[in-house]
């Protein structure tokens, strides 16, 4: 995606950065007791919509266009 709206290099690396720290802060408690989520992202964050439209729009992009024609 980031190639198809021309992005530069670096701000490609920083979104890959910054991507990965989310994804790697995804942890939630239950009873006092703290579990880190191995897969997927935990619902009811605030990057889950901003993660699950990108893969949505990937998709969309790669896979249905060449189903539909």
């Amino acid at each position: 995606m980031c190639n198809q709206n021309n992005i530069n290099e670096e701000l490609k690396h920083e979104i890959r950065k910054l991507s990965q720290v989310l994804i790697k802060q995804n942890y939630f408690q239950d009873q006092d007791i703290q579990y880190i989520q191995e897969k997927g992202l935990a619902m009811g964050t605030p990057v889950s919509p901003v993660f699950s439209e990108i893969c949505l729009q990937y998709l969309e992009n790669t896979k249905i266009l060449d189903i539909l024609l």
